[in-house]
């Protein structure tokens, strides 16, 4: 009688905890990772990392590096029976040479110790199909399983212990879209053929619709800010969330913030994390705390860490994407000299015919454009000069298929370069150089588009001052 009475409180509790998250079966999409909870889970159109697999499989095509990810959460703490109810997460990702898209492995795992256990596996794949679209694919076997005891094993729904466990498979699909420079547009869909998870009768895992958009201030280089925001569909329920991220100047430390509200329940709650990157790795915490419904409890809380594989083949990839945005931002340049020269023509033209007509005109006209001219001389200048410091930034190898471009005739000393070192910081670089390592600032803000992220790279060549 115990032990049946032990179950029924079991069944209960699950039943609970089902309700908080507002879940219909096993198997349910409510998140992975502490960076992504800080931000509410609203990462449809952010997965270009590893995280990309459980959220949006059409981000990974814009990953560039090969990542190593896991965490661990710890759900509903604070309930009176002490249950244990956590889930775990490992995922990696590599990108395939040859633009031949990039693939993704990854293991999730929801237990009630003790009691039962949700497995999931993620064999992914997504390639770009522009260069500003991406689409992606997963397959996942999932497997779920009871533990037995004395009730379970009497009850037929368990065919009387001869089965305690099922796996099915999943199928996900998305799509990420990078429609203007730093905005982002995703779409995923979970669980698109709904696999039947039930025991004894029919229970198909809902089918779950992400949309989602970002702002991702200066994404090609240390992205130091992200707004995002998600809409999620799943058996008529309509769920929003939103999310704020922050980024310290040298990529090292973010905040974050979130919130999701589903009006249909009348539920909303509340998320707030942190982040530390040091190098190539990094490690992040994040809460997330009901506002409405479930009380008494100190929330879920999550830690996960990632670890970037910044290689000299992925380097070079990484540097062919911010060389070509250079070249373009040359091309820019070039024609807005062409504009202005043709302003200072224009204006030349102007001051000639007043310096003609000097006797009916006043010497405020003739020193009006007379100013024009040199303000223009002197911007013309300016840009001429960022072009030609542009020039030296672009170090093309012949796998780039980058075409030569030809230097502005201006002679100009070529500047110092330093080439990065494994474990060289900015501190230590400058110490090197000008024995003073409070001269980083300095280095830093002549590099500042080429480290990446943040980070130094080995190989990176960096332009003294």
């Amino acid at each position: 009688m115990y032990k049946q009475y032990k179950k029924l409180v079991l069944v209960f509790l699950i039943i609970q905890i089902l309700n908080f998250q507002f879940l219909y079966s096993d198997f349910e999409f409510t998140g992975i990772g502490a960076k992504q909870q800080g931000l509410s889970n609203a990462y449809t159109a952010m997965s270009d990392d590893v995280y990309g697999i459980y959220f949006n499989p059409g981000g990974l095509g814009f990953a560039r590096i090969p990542e190593l990810a896991g965490g661990f959460e710890f759900l509903m703490l604070g309930l009176k029976d002490s249950s244990n109810l956590s889930k775990g997460f490992i995922g990696y990702i590599y990108p395939l040479k040859n633009n031949k898209g990039n693939i993704g492995f990854a293991w999730n795992n929801m237990s009630l110790v003790g009691y039962y256990s949700e497995n999931t596996i993620f064999l992914s794949y997504a390639k770009k199909i522009f260069p500003d679209l991406s689409i992606g694919i997963n397959i996942k076997p999932m497997y779920q399983i009871y533990v037995m005891d004395e009730y379970t094993n009497s009850d037929p729904i368990f065919e009387q212990g001869r089965k305690n466990s099922l796996t099915v498979f999943g199928i996900d699909q998305g799509i990420l879209w990078n429609f203007s420079t730093n905005c982002f547009a995703g779409l995923s869909i979970i669980n698109i053929n709904q696999p039947d998870i039930g025991f004894s009768q029919t229970e198909q895992i809902p089918l779950v619709i992400n949309l989602g958009f970002a702002y991702r201030h200066n994404y090609l280089f240390n992205n130091s800010f992200n707004f995002t925001g998600d809409m999620s569909y799943y058996t008529g329920i309509i769920k929003f969330k939103f999310g704020l991220e922050k980024w310290n100047q040298k990529h090292t430390f973010a905040i974050r913030g979130g919130f999701e509200n589903i009006f249909q329940k009348q539920f909303s709650s509340f998320s707030s994390g942190i982040g530390l990157y040091i190098n190539n790795v990094g490690l992040d915490y994040s809460f997330n705390i009901p506002l409405t419904n479930i009380k008494d409890i100190s929330g879920n809380h999550k830690i996960s860490f990632v670890y970037r594989f910044l290689t000299s083949r992925i380097y070079t990839e990484e540097q062919k994407i911010i060389d070509e945005n250079i070249l373009k931002e040359k091309e820019l340049l070039k024609n807005k000299i062409t504009e202005l020269e043709t302003q200072l023509k224009q204006s030349q033209e102007k001051l000639s015919i007043q310096e003609q007509q000097f006797k009916v005109s006043s010497s405020e006209d003739i020193n009006k454009y007379k100013e024009e001219i040199d303000n223009l001389k002197k911007y013309i200048k300016q840009l001429e000069t960022k072009l030609s410091e542009k020039e030296y930034e672009i170090k093309p190898e012949k796998e780039h298929e980058i075409k030569p471009v030809v230097k502005p005739e201006i002679k100009k000393e070529k500047p110092k370069t330093y080439t990065v070192k494994e474990g060289d910081t900015l501190p230590n670089i400058a110490g090197k150089i000008y024995n003073d390592t409070s001269m980083w600032k300095k280095i830093y803000e002549k590099n500042k588009d080429k480290i990446i992220r943040g980070q130094l790279v080995p190989g990176t060549i960096l332009i003294i001052p």
